[in-house]
C-alpha cells in the first residue's frame, strides 16, 4: 500500500512505516481497495493523533498515537471481517459469502457457532440447487424416496431399485423457491457477524 513520508525525522518514518507494515499483513483478507480504505482511516487517526499530541518528539507523539490506537493484531482483523461481511451483503456472490464466514470462525464462540450456521444454510442451498438443476439429466437418481419400511432418503441417490420416488419433476421448483430461501436467510444473517 501507500509508503509515504510523513515526518521530518527518519526515526518517526520508519517507526510509521513498521507499524503500517504490520497493518498491511492484516489486509491481505480483502481486496485491495478496501484494505485501502482501512488503511486510510488508521492513518489519519494516526496522524491526527500525533498532530494533536504534545510529545516533544515526532517518534515520542507516533508512540503515543499508536499505543492509543492499538496493536494491528487488535484492531484490524475487527473491521476486515465487518468489510468482509458488507462485501458479501453487497454482492450475494456465494464464495465471498464463505470468505465471510470462515474468517469469522475462531473470533469467540458466539462468532464461531453463527458462521457455522451461517455456512450449514449456504450448504444447504447449494446442495438444493444442485438437486433442483440435476433433476432433469438424472430423473430417476434425483428426489424424495422411500423404501419398503417407509423410511424417507431426500437427495441425489445412486441405487434407487426398490425405492419409490414421491415428488417428481416437482423437485425443480421446490428446490428452486428453497434454496433461494436458504440463500437469503445466509445473507440475512451475516449481519449478525458484526
Amino acid at each position: 500500500m501507500d509508503k509515504g513520508k510523513y515526518f521530518h525525522g527518519e526515526d518517526a518514518n520508519k517507526f510509521w512505516g513498521q507499524y503500517f507494515a504490520e497493518v498491511d499483513k492484516h489486509l491481505k483478507n480483502i481486496p485491495y481497495e478496501h484494505g485501502k480504505v482501512i488503511r486510510r482511516e488508521l492513518e489519519s487517526h494516526a496522524f491526527e493523533a500525533a498532530q494533536a499530541d504534545s510529545a516533544e518528539t515526532e517518534l515520542e507523539r507516533l508512540k503515543t498515537s499508536f499505543s492509543n490506537l492499538g496493536k494491528p493484531e487488535d484492531i484490524v482483523p475487527p473491521m476486515v471481517a465487518e468489510a468482509l461481511i458488507e462485501i458479501a451483503q453487497k454482492s450475494n456472490n456465494p464464495l465471498d459469502v464463505i470468505r465471510a464466514v470462515t474468517f469469522q470462525i475462531g473470533r469467540g464462540i458466539m462468532k464461531t457457532c453463527l458462521s457455522i450456521m451461517i455456512g450449514i444454510l449456504a450448504l444447504l442451498s447449494g446442495i438444493v440447487f444442485i438437486m433442483a438443476f440435476a433433476k432433469p439429466f438424472a430423473p430417476e437418481n434425483v428426489g424424495l424416496y422411500t423404501d419398503d419400511g417407509g423410511t424417507f432418503t431426500f437427495g441425489i441417490i445412486m441405487n434407487t431399485g426398490n425405492l419409490q420416488e414421491h415428488l417428481g419433476y416437482s423437485i425443480v421448483p421446490i428446490g428452486i423457491v428453497l434454496g433461494l430461501i436458504f440463500y437469503r436467510l445466509t445473507i440475512y444473517f451475516l449481519k449478525y457477524l458484526k
